[in-house]
């Protein structure tokens, strides 16, 4: 008794939880903050299939957002700093939580000048995302002169 009791509990909530009205995974908009005292030149951000390239940011400086389809913690960075390249790495998105409908800020410093590595020194979530729906134009109702004189 005690098992169906169980059962029937479990398959009411299954049936009474409701689904989300946006998809989780995103698009998130995000900027770059450079936490070093020199400047990235030509920084590009690769998350998942999707690259974008933010330009050149000076010294404790923060970038526009630019929207991503998908966002995580971790993402490569690029950049050149002093004619050298630097890099956080490959970025790997698997197993990790999506940024989901949010503006970030990823702070971004040299984490050992000798092997040219950059890092995130932290994901700072700005505010939630929202998107503008599609409004249409009412749609206004006008008399022909044909229809004044029936």
């Amino acid at each position: 008794m005690k098992k169906l009791l169980l059962l029937a509990v479990v398959a009411i909530l299954a049936v009474a939880c409701k689904k989300t009205e946006f998809d989780p995974e995103g698009p998130t908009d995000v900027r770059i903050y450079n936490y070093t005292d020199v400047d990235f030149i030509a920084l590009t951000v690769t998350m998942s299939d999707t690259t974008i390239i933010f330009g050149n940011i000076p010294s404790h400086d923060t970038t526009e957002y630019r929207r991503f389809p998908k966002a995580f913690p971790k993402a490569e960075i690029t950049c050149e700093i002093n004619g050298e390249g630097y890099t956080t790495g490959p970025a790997p998105d698997i197993y990790m939580q999506y940024l989901g409908l949010n503006k970030i800020t990823y702070m971004v410093y040299i984490a050992d000048i000798t092997n040219k590595k950059l890092a995130i020194y932290d994901v700072i979530y700005e505010e939630p995302l929202v998107l503008e729906e599609e409004i249409e134009a009412p749609v206004e109702e006008t008399e022909t002169p044909a229809d004044e004189g029936n």
